[in-house]
């Protein structure tokens, strides 16, 4: 298994620079699976209909992103929309800190730099309040051969007390400054594996450590 070929899997590290493979505390979104949008239904002006006082949750039949009227306050274009989504905070792996485009910004022109990175969540294995295991224990084992390009097996670290798994194929940006340090990171072999992996999954490139660990697995080498 993956986790007793690297071990140590975790480090110590300091909270700056942010670099791959380096943990932060996050809220992650849940990609919606159904577009529902957060639509206005009072104002306080009702004939502009720029300043939306209330709300409410509603399924866009033909007219989403089609809005009549755009709003000053929450500020939303005519071809935006208010998206019902949820969101939870999560142990992150950074996969991409932000890169820093160096152009001037030009005034009224669209934003050239964000400061943004990308970052893949870590899902535990356990329900919170009852410790009961939330997947079948032989597809655990198949994330520990590596059997699963989009996923790997995450073990406990300092401040975690249950096993857990990084999704690869919910890879989403997020905001640098939204990023809470933990102050820990994956050892080099598991960066190492990581890339190999992330270059697989994106690329079919079978190669480099991803597929020498996976291989000796399957052998019964490791």
């Amino acid at each position: 298994m993956i986790d007793e070929i690297l071990t140590p899997f975790y480090e110590d590290c300091k909270p700056k620079p942010c670099e791959f493979g380096h943990l932060f505390l996050t809220a992650t979104e849940y990609p919606p699976e159904e577009l529902q949008l957060w639509r206005p239904t009072e104002y306080d002006n009702d004939v502009a209909k720029s300043y939306a006082t209330t709300f409410e949750i509603t399924k866009p039949k033909n007219d989403a992103f089609k809005r009549k009227y755009p709003l000053s306050n929450p500020r939303l274009k005519t071809n935006e929309e208010f998206i019902v989504s949820r969101s939870k905070p999560r142990p992150v792996v950074l996969i991409i800190p932000p890169m820093t485009i160096n152009v001037p910004q030009e005034k009224g022109k669209g934003r050239i730099w964000r400061p943004l990175c990308l970052v893949a969540p870590m899902f535990s294995l356990e329900f919170p309040h009852t410790g009961e295991e939330k997947y079948p224990g032989e597809f655990i084992e198949q994330v520990r051969r590596l059997e699963f390009p989009q996923l790997m097996f995450t073990p406990k670290y300092k401040d975690s007390k249950v096993d857990g798994i990084l999704r690869l194929d919910e890879m989403q940006s997020v905001s640098i400054n939204s990023l809470r340090p933990l102050e820990i990171s994956l050892t080099d072999p598991v960066k190492k594996l990581l890339r190999s992996q992330i270059l697989f999954l994106m690329t079919k490139f079978y190669d480099g450590d991803y597929a020498v660990y996976r291989d000796c697995i399957r052998a019964g080498l490791a």
